[in-house]
């Protein structure tokens, strides 16, 4: 009688495309990036090249066994990758290496500021390009320097940008003014302008206001000056942004973003 041969292992080959990570290519393929990184005996999964064969196994049957097959897979690049911590790697460094703020990448991993990097913790790398506020466009900067000196994270869901006392700073886009005055608990001389639908941003730290609660500002419109009030160390812009009432990452909307 007849008998079904048995099925073995035996290794397809797939060819890393551009823009490829090894976990998005475990992703498409079922598998793990661990599965992979034992098959291909890697140390590193960041050190991937394009056109590199990945060994990914399978099973075939001894009587129909084929020679390695090479998958032709269409994957359209991803701007979501990972990165594996070495020895040696800080966050900033690390924020460097990729062109994105420190700020964002803490965000993005839902870490903190003082958080501790372990070798072979897995770090998302975010997109780091300039998205338009719904209605409003991009953003423009509300002082001339986009120099972020402490950056966005938990606990911190804001951009502090150092400046002189008495810089101008000026509304971002068109709105009305929500509030302008002295806050009580830190911000200091502080005004928070509505941009409609959900978008507000709000100016802390202030040395003078120039406008009052009601009234209408256009983008570009000088608001008030940089300065030193409430609990600040240095003098600052403190620059809060929130989209569908939610704080965002200002850097992801000003103009140019951030440096």
């Amino acid at each position: 009688p007849a008998h079904l041969a048995e099925a073995e292992p035996v290794a397809d080959v797939y060819i890393v495309q551009a823009g490829e990570s090894l976990s998005s290519i475990a992703a498409k393929l079922g598998t793990s990036v661990d599965a992979l990184l034992a098959q291909n005996s890697l140390i590193n999964p960041n050190q991937l090249q394009i056109g590199q064969a990945l060994q990914i196994s399978g099973t075939a049957s001894h009587t129909n066994a084929a020679a390695p097959v090479v998958a032709e897979v269409d994957i359209a690049p991803t701007v979501e990758h990972y990165y594996y911590v070495k020895y040696g790697d800080s966050l900033l460094g690390i924020a460097n290496y990729f062109g994105v703020p420190t700020g964002l990448l803490l965000e993005s991993n839902q870490l903190a500021e003082e958080s501790a990097l372990h070798v072979g913790d897995k770090l998302l790398i975010p997109d780091r390009s300039v998205h338009d506020v719904p209605g409003l466009g991009p953003l423009i900067w509300p002082i001339t320097s986009n120099a972020v000196i402490r950056g966005y994270f938990y606990g911190h869901r804001a951009i502090d940008i150092l400046m002189p006392i008495g810089s101008p700073v000026v509304a971002v886009a068109d709105g009305v003014v929500e509030s302008a005055g002295w806050h009580a608990y830190g911000y200091g001389n502080v005004i928070m302008i509505d941009h409609g639908d959900g978008t507000k941003t709000l100016y802390a730290h202030l040395n003078s206001v120039n406008v009052v609660a009601g009234q209408t500002v256009s983008q570009g419109e000088l608001i008030g000056e940089t300065g030193h009030t409430g609990n600040s160390t240095h003098p600052h812009l403190h620059f809060e942004l929130y989209i569908a009432k939610q704080a965002v990452y200002p850097c992801l909307f000003l103009e140019g973003g951030c440096r």
